[in-house]
């Protein structure tokens, strides 16, 4: 018998077999670092993480969800009972990972109707934010420019690590869609800078930052570029678009 394994003390997800756990060519890695050294403050954050990712999995999964047994990297802190009336599944004799042992079915069925308001959240912020996968290039960039503009990570070795290419594979990439991420940048820089001028009361300084100005002067000198005229003529009305 197989499971899929989520184990929690330092969260992985791998395959177990009678002989053991062994993860495969695809496990993902996330350590969840308890606060401080102190033993008891282990225990607890570790049973707690356990805890956690069950409850969220039996929330996303619904009646999908098939736990068959827990493990976990310590004596029990209370009776065995307690924590199988509370997993609802067999606690394991050999102390071992925080790991919830749940059956592969749960991951490969269709769990779309377990929660429909969670997944309906969970689809509407993906879309809104991201868009579509399978877009080019170029509009995955200009997605991720849209979300990073103004912070530390629109610049295009930034925008390229999140999207887990090499700066010089995406200069590549977007040439063949026959664009720069430059081009891009200061497209995106240009739609916006009318929409806060025309549509808010953000001041000028302000819009500046959010569209990853240095300063106030350098919106000034691009609007120019952009529409021979200033934020405020563009604030005004006083230029057509």
């Amino acid at each position: 018998m197989q499971f899929e394994v989520v184990a929690v003390d330092e969260v992985k997800f791998a395959v177990r077999n009678a002989c053991g756990c062994t993860p495969g060519r695809r496990s993902r890695r996330y350590r969840i670092a308890p606060a401080g050294d102190d033993e008891c403050r282990r225990l607890d954050a570790s049973d707690l993480c356990l805890a956690d990712a069950h409850n969220f999995l039996r929330l996303f999964a619904g009646d999908k969800y098939d736990l068959r047994a827990v493990s976990i990297p310590h004596e029990p802190v209370v009776s065995r009972a307690v924590y199988e009336r509370f997993f609802g599944a067999k606690l394991l004799e050999e102390p071992g990972g925080a790991t919830l042992h749940i059956a592969r079915d749960t991951f490969a069925a269709n769990v779309q109707g377990a929660n429909a308001s969670f997944h309906q959240i969970a689809e509407d912020y993906i879309f809104r934010n991201f868009g579509a996968a399978e877009g080019s290039t170029a509009d995955r960039v200009r997605q991720v420019l849209r979300q990073t503009l103004g912070t530390s990570s629109d610049d295009k070795s930034g925008v390229a690590a999140l999207l887990a290419l090499h700066p010089r594979t995406l200069q590549r990439r977007l040439s063949e869609d026959g664009t720069s991420f430059e081009l891009l940048k200061d497209e995106l820089r240009k739609q916006l800078a009318v929409h806060y001028l025309r549509n808010t009361r953000l001041t000028i300084g302000r819009i500046a930052l959010m569209l990853g100005f240095p300063a106030q002067s350098s919106l000034s000198r691009a609007c120019r570029q952009w529409f021979d005229a200033t934020p405020s003529d563009i604030r005004g009305g006083n230029q057509k678009m």
